[in-house]
């Protein structure tokens, strides 16, 4: 390996230790429970150390928030490979979320952080940074509708980008509700809640039938 190389892989590790550091922070403390001093602290680095790689801590937790972006979109994209017609698709994306949900649970729960906390104001380029990982997510969405409607599978009035987000609220205020077993839902049925509700919605998307 050659020095160019291994100052590059140098500099990975050292912001995976970042990330790692801050990650368990975030989901302990929350977004205004956590400082850069502390992340420091925890990862055993200077300070110094962590504003060469990050200028804020609002840099350091997009960065994290990119990071299960990225995840949830790889998941979502192979839900889209699946052979089958648009409701299928949108089955399988649905499943997609829940899985990330489970599987990637902390990347999930920074992801919910930042949308549970409207106080953490972003400047308008890390905003831009979330976005573009956001309607990279929701473009799946919208040419499975797109899709739909084209070979009238789907109502042709649909407004695409808002059906598009509000399928991705309902899948994440859905998921929520998995903290609620043995509650308002009983253990172990939560998947079945979860796809009745997806059922639901895809059945808003169809066209009308006219009844006599």
């Amino acid at each position: 390996m050659g020095t160019k190389e291994r100052k590059l892989k140098e500099k990975q590790a050292r912001r995976d230790q970042i990330l790692a550091a801050a990650r368990k922070l975030l989901l302990d403390e929350g977004i205004n429970g956590t400082s850069i001093n502390q992340i420091a602290k925890y990862a055993e680095i200077g300070v110094g150390t962590i504003y060469f790689y990050y200028r804020s801590k609002e840099e350091l937790f997009v960065a994290l928030q990119a990071e299960g972006l990225a995840l949830l979109n790889s998941r979502i994209e192979q839900a889209c490979s699946v052979k089958g017609n648009p409701l299928e698709r949108i089955r399988c994306m649905a499943k997609a979320y829940s899985e990330f949900s489970e599987q990637d649970k902390s990347y999930f729960e920074v992801i919910n952080s930042f949308l549970s906390a409207p106080d953490i104001i972003l400047s308008a380029d890390l905003k831009a940074q979330i976005d573009t990982h956001g309607n990279r997510i929701l473009g799946h969405v919208r040419r499975c509708l797109e899709e739909g409607i084209a070979n009238r599978q789907f109502r042709k009035d649909l407004e695409v980008r808002k059906t598009a987000v509000a399928f991705w609220g309902m899948l994440h205020g859905l998921v929520q509700f998995r903290k609620l077993q043995n509650t308002i839902i009983e253990s172990g049925q939560f998947g079945r809640y979860f796809n009745c509700a997806v059922e639901n919605f895809l059945l808003g998307l169809k066209p009308l039938t006219k009844t006599t």
